[in-house]
């Protein structure tokens, strides 16, 4: 009766070990399920805001240059481009990491590479900037020696000396703005110029090419770090040629814009 007992005991406790073992092993799976999935959320958080990044990069080139603004070169935010392929070092893996950073290299030295490019265009950037701002103190200079001027012609005391004095002045003052307008108008046609010659230089350059590339590359890795690929190699073509084609449509749009600008200018 001792012996059933304790072999029953020692079944019990048999029992008791292998359930807490397995209670364990469950405990452990789980605790390493949720920081995969902790993981898996970051990683496609970081995924997706690398993947807006990468659809900005095109524009961010094209529009270093800026005709609409009176800066030397538009504001753009390429530190996020940076910032996002960084992110992504830190949470992929190895092969995606290699080539986020290999991304991150290329974008910045075609970043580079363009801004070497853009010193004529900054200065005549400035000199535009300078006769706009010297064209708006003649217009408000002008609108105050027309005002001073009716005063004057309703004025009983007013005499012929001090209207022909206005008359001169405001003649001068034309003169004047004629001269501050025709520079700013050929200060803004050499911009629009060496914008468009920068967009030719731009697109076929190696560098744009290059960042192109790897962009297509990536897109496609993340797409199969996520699980959404099926054929990665059909994808990757199909981006470089939809890539190329669009390189070949903004080069012909380049130059039929330039066409239009000699053609109305009688050129």
């Amino acid at each position: 009766m001792l012996f059933r007992s304790l072999i029953a005991i020692l079944g019990v406790l048999i029992t008791s070990r292998h359930d807490t073992e397995r209670l364990i092993r469950q405990l452990e799976h789980d605790a390493k399920q949720k920081t995969l999935d902790r993981i898996s959320a970051l990683r496609k958080e970081v995924y997706f805001d690398v993947v807006r990044q990468l659809g900005k990069c095109d524009q961010n080139l094209s529009d270093l240059p800026d005709t609409r603004t009176t800066g030397t070169t538009t504001k753009i935010d390429h530190e996020s481009v940076y910032r996002a392929c960084d992110q992504m070092i830190a949470v992929a893996d190895p092969p995606t990491a290699l080539l986020a950073h290999e991304f991150s290299v290329a974008y910045r030295f075609a970043v580079e590479q363009a801004m070497l490019t853009l010193q004529e265009f900054a200065e005549v950037s400035l000199k535009h900037s300078t006769a706009n701002g010297e064209f708006e103190r003649l217009v408000l200079r002008k609108d105050s020696l027309l005002a001073e001027w009716e005063e004057i012609k309703q004025s009983k005391e007013s005499d012929l000396r001090e209207l022909e004095d206005f008359q001169n002045q405001l003649s001068e003052l034309r003169t004047k703005s004629d001269e501050v307008q025709k520079r700013r108008m050929d200060s803004l046609e050499t911009m629009y110029r060496l914008h468009m010659k920068y967009l030719l230089d731009l697109y076929a350059s190696e560098a744009y090419k290059n960042v192109g590339i790897i962009n297509a590359r990536l897109l496609v890795r993340i797409r199969g770090d996520l699980g959404i690929a099926e054929d990665t190699g059909d994808i990757e073509k199909r981006l470089l040629e939809q890539r190329q084609l669009q390189q070949a449509r903004a080069i012909d749009l380049v130059n039929s814009r330039s066409g239009e600008k000699v053609r109305a200018n009688g050129g």
